[in-house]
């Protein structure tokens, strides 16, 4: 019968094991978790404050762009009450003409043309002539453009106000303020904007930061749990053990024996035999406890382990100790065991313990030691963790390969001088961030822009954390291009419009001394009709470019509007100024027709292409049918064609939407009659006998509900050609049915008194 085997030397055996290392550096973790949370942190921080920026930058923009519209408002307003002072006009018509709210003979308190009321009215002042001044009032409301959404439009004196955009918080609400002055009138315009501290953006971005950082947190919360709570039952286990010691020889198995934590063995390397304790026999899932041989032993080992096992015991190594590592096979499949102990006169015994805690709590730091790399891997950008010797123990492969560092340079344990100095060799340009000393912007080499932060740890060591800014660079230098470009705009707008009020002043100027001697008018319109021309010419042309936006986009739609709207007044202001010019030659004498055997169907068709355009605007049918065969006249194309181009514009003026204008040309006793027959308002009998003559228009409610623009001079061109032609024109019209115009041109050469051209009820004929 067997005999119990003997523990050896009992000091030896219940000797508490050295305890082991953790598996995982807990401090690292927490470091890098710390890093990756100050990087969300940073990264949250630069997108508010480029939104930040963003909106003041607007602000600004919105501010300069109102000061232009409210000064081009206040000058327009001077404009027509210094126009209407030289026509003589009583205060009460100057208040009616320029929509002022009060108008009374005060002088300006400054040199100023314009000044802001205590009420927040504005006040602008002209003088006439003889040196009186005059002062009219406006209502800040009628001068502010249609507000954007959620802006607040204000005016303020200059003086103290600053013009820098800024964020101001009343009552709690945090709004951006920009201010710009109003040149010369010691006025600014500002634009409130309400800005919230803290908005949806920002609460997304919280939400998002906050699910990154999530999962690394809860795997190194785990992973510190399973860890310490191996470390404590080991120490638990250690403690048993030693407190074991003084129990008798007969109870050594089971005193020294823990239940799922570790058995007692013994080898007899004479016998041959092993003896494993009733707990390690538990642990292993053996047949049975006490003595057995090898190969009953090793029958419970994985096979990878059995041939390691059996070194172990048979040649153990130096210092006679016995160490190995193994994992369970049968019922304790999926468990890890570390068999030690050491040799006391010739016999070896020791302890197996259940490690699979301990093996199963490594590979989970090694997961999350994993994760943890991943994490910073993840980061776009550079990253770097230094000891507290400032040694490189972790970084991400964005720092080496931004920096573009070798692999003996980026190493663990190379020092932070070295690495920068490496760094260095790779940066174009670099320069502080501010008043953060830790805190730098760098240009690669390779055009990438790195805003590079180190702060200091807990443990006295350092993170070093980059962000690729070349994006945000690119944003900033294109903003700055754009800005300089809106800014070249604004002072050729500004520019622009100028010129075209000192047109329109020289125009009202010309006018005033027109109605004081019609000889001086004449011999004016004759000289200055280049130098009316060419400033039109740029007009039209630069606002045609805005319109157009040919050198890039406007950064507002308003000023597109603005743009296409200069473009019309000035098209319309250059119609007019044809009008005035031809008919100054009229009276003068100087008009003279190019005469030539003409298709008088040619040159109509040619004016009703040219309309087209305009009846398709105001929704109008322009029908155009002429007669086949229609005889050859001698004539100018260009005057008929300007006759009928005239009489088609009309119409289309005094024509409701889905009406219809018919252009007819047909032969008639000897007379090319020409005709334009339109289905509008019609004209009333009373002012049939003024039209055609020069300056006069339609005055019936209908036309200015129309607010029909125009000198009046269309008719009265048309009949003068007419005439010259030795034709006539004949009106025929009846309210609220339409109007007909017909312009009779001899086919052969004769006296228009020669032929009489047929007549109608409710028509009048200008011959």
């Amino acid at each position: 019968m067997a005999t119990k085997p003997r523990l050896g030397n009992k000091a030896r055996v219940s000797a508490p094991p050295t305890r082991p290392r953790s598996a995982v550096p807990l401090g690292t973790l927490s470091l890098l978790m710390l890093a990756f949370g100050g990087s969300l942190a940073l990264k949250a921080f630069e997108e508010r404050q480029f939104a930040d920026s963003a909106i003041l930058t607007q602000q600004a923009r919105e501010a300069e762009a109102l000061s232009g519209h409210v000064r081009a408002d206040l000058i327009a307003s001077r404009a027509r009450m210094e126009g209407l002072l030289l026509s003589g006009a009583s205060l009460e018509a100057i208040r009616r003409g320029v929509k002022f709210e009060a108008v009374a003979e005060r002088a300006p308190p400054t040199s100023g043309w314009a000044q802001l009321t205590d009420k927040g009215s504005v006040r602008v002042f002209a003088t006439d002539s003889q040196g009186r001044w005059v002062s009219g009032l406006r209502a800040k409301e009628s001068i502010f453009p249609e507000a954007l959404a959620g802006r607040t439009f204000h005016l303020a004196p200059a003086d103290g106000i600053p013009v820098e955009s800024r964020f101001e918080t009343v009552d709690l609400e945090r709004s951006a303020v920009a201010c710009a002055p109003v040149e010369g009138a010691g006025i600014s315009a500002c634009v409130f904007r309400p800005a919230p501290l803290f908005g949806v953006g920002d609460l997304n971005r919280l939400m998002i930061y906050g699910l990154l950082l999530t999962p690394p947190l809860l795997a190194v919360f785990g992973l510190v749990s399973v860890i310490r709570r191996v470390e404590r039952e080991k120490q638990e286990a250690e403690a048993r053990l030693a407190s074991s010691t003084a129990r008798s020889e007969a109870d050594e198995w089971r005193s020294f024996e823990v239940s799922g934590v570790f058995g007692l063995w013994r080898w007899d390397p004479a016998t041959h035999l092993l003896t494993i304790g009733p707990e390690a026999c538990a642990l292993l899932g053996a047949n049975h406890d006490g003595a057995m041989t090898l190969d009953e032993f090793v029958s419970v080992v994985n096979e990878d382990a059995r041939r390691r096992v059996r070194d172990a015991l048979e040649t153990p190594g130096g210092g006679r100790q016995v160490s190995v590592s193994f994992q369970g096979v049968g019922r304790a499949s999926g468990r890890h065991f570390e068999l030690m102990g050491g040799v006391a006169d010739g016999v070896f015994s020791g302890a197996i313990l259940n490690v699979t805690d301990r093996v199963q709590a490594h590979l989970i730091s090694r997961r999350a030691e994993a994760l943890a790399r991943t994490a910073l891997d993840a980061h776009p950008g550079p990253f770097a963790l230094w000891d507290s010797r400032k040694r490189l123990t972790h970084w991400n492969a964005a720092f080496a390969r931004v920096f573009n560092l070798d692999k003996d340079v980026a190493q663990t344990g190379a020092s932070y001088d070295l690495v920068m100095a490496e760094l260095a060799k790779f940066v174009r340009v670099e320069r502080p961030l501010g008043d953060d000393a830790n805190a730098r912007e760098m240009l690669l080499l390779s055009d990438t822009w790195i805003r590079l932060v180190d702060r200091r740890t807990s443990s006295d060591g350092l993170i070093t954390v980059g962000v690729d800014i070349t994006a945000l660079k690119r944003q900033e230098a294109n903003l700055q291009r754009s800005e300089r470009r809106l800014r070249s705009m604004v002072e050729e707008l500004q520019r622009t419009r100028g010129q075209a009020q000192e047109l329109a002043e020289k125009y009202s100027e010309a006018k005033a001394r027109a109605e004081r001697a019609s000889q001086a008018k004449g011999a004016f319109l004759g000289n200055m009709g280049h130098e009316l021309r060419t400033p039109l010419n740029h007009i039209n042309g630069f606002a045609e470019m805005m319109a157009s936006e040919i050198y890039g986009p406007l950064g507002s739609e308003r000023y597109k509007e603005y743009a296409e709207v200069i473009m019309q007044a000035a098209k319309h202001l250059e119609e007019m100024i044809n009008d005035i010019l031809d008919m100054s030659k009229f009276e003068a004498g100087k008009m003279r027709l190019s005469a030539a055997r003409i298709d008088p169907v040619d040159a109509v068709d040619g004016a009703v292409k040219l309309a087209r355009r305009r009846a398709a605007d105001r929704e109008v049918a322009l029908i155009f049918d002429p007669d086949d065969d229609v005889p050859d006249i001698t004539g100018d194309h260009r005057a008929i064609k300007q006759m009928t181009f005239n009489l088609i514009t009309n119409s289309i003026k005094f024509t409701d939407p889905g009406g219809e204008i018919r252009v007819t040309v047909t032969e008639e006793d000897g007379w090319i009659a020409i005709r334009v027959k339109d289905n509008g308002i019609g004209i009333s009998p009373e002012d049939l006998p003024r039209l055609a003559q020069p300056f006069e228009q339609v005055n019936s409610p209908d036309a200015k509900e129309r607010n029909i623009r125009g000198t009046g001079l269309g008719l009265a061109l048309t009949k003068s050609f007419a005439e010259m032609h030795g034709g006539r024109m004949l009106i025929e019209s009846e309210l609220g049915k339409g109007t007909q115009v017909s312009i009779f041109l001899p086919i052969a050469k004769a006296s228009p008194a020669s032929a009489a051209a047929p007549t109608r009820a409710k028509s009048h004929e200008t011959a």
